[in-house]
């Protein structure tokens, strides 16, 4: 399947091209100037949805070079985005840092504040 990235600038109108998941619908409607920068413009959005055994690997190596990659990362992690890869990062590696986050504030918390 060939779609452009449809939550990009530069890509056809959110209401002429319906967004392939939430996260894009939602992320198409909110004002994300960084978005103008991303890389990933006019790249096939199957690349950041993979579903094949490269596990998104040419997706990754676009997000390296991104300047906007942890804008990217952030907007995803922010909205609680659980699927595709976002800022270089696969949807299995943020639910890894939301556990790890989760467990230190846990640990912070039943130490008294203590490091």
């Amino acid at each position: 399947m060939n779609r452009l990235v449809s939550f990009l600038p530069g890509s056809r109108p959110l209401e002429d091209n319906p967004p392939d998941s939430a996260a894009q619908g939602r992320l198409g409607r909110l004002p994300t100037p960084w978005r103008q920068f991303a890389l990933c413009l006019g790249h096939d959005s199957d690349l950041w949805f993979p579903v094949e055994r490269d596990g998104g690997a040419v997706a990754v190596a676009i997000c390296s070079a991104c300047p906007v990659r942890l804008d990217c990362l952030g907007w995803a992690i922010e909205h609680d985005e659980r699927q595709g890869i976002w800022g270089g990062i696969s949807a299995r590696r943020r639910d890894q840092m939301r556990a790890d986050s989760r467990a230190a504030t846990r640990a912070h918390g039943s130490n008294g504040g203590e490091t």
